[in-house]
């Protein structure tokens, strides 16, 4: 039975992809599987926030249930929530207004 692996080389040694997608110590990609940190908070437009560009967080585990729960979404992985002051609008990276109406996510920790 042969097996193949994107780690093995033709002298049968593994080796990590990884070595060559570095420039000077910095990585310069990434490949599936790869976990990567999604940012603390930054700033996006909100919708009911007037059109103003206000700091956004993802959700964290509790609001993405309760979304799930809410709004029968299969995911809520992709979700922002904005933390100005009595907002809590939800949306994603690519919808500034993924719902119809002035949907809020309430403070369910």
């Amino acid at each position: 039975m042969i097996v193949f692996s994107t780690f093995a080389t033709a002298g049968g040694k593994t080796e990590d992809p990884r070595e060559d997608m570095t420039r000077g110590g910095l990585s310069v990609g990434v490949l599936p599987g790869d976990r990567v940190a999604m940012p603390e908070s930054k700033p996006m437009h909100c919708h009911t926030c007037k059109g103003k560009d206000r700091p956004h967080r993802p959700l964290n585990k509790a609001e993405r249930e309760w979304l799930k729960k809410t709004r029968g979404q299969k995911n809520a992985d992709g979700y922002f929530l904005c933390t100005e002051e009595g907002c809590r609008h939800p949306r994603t990276t690519f919808k500034k207004n993924p719902f119809a109406d002035e949907f809020r996510i309430p403070d369910v920790d």
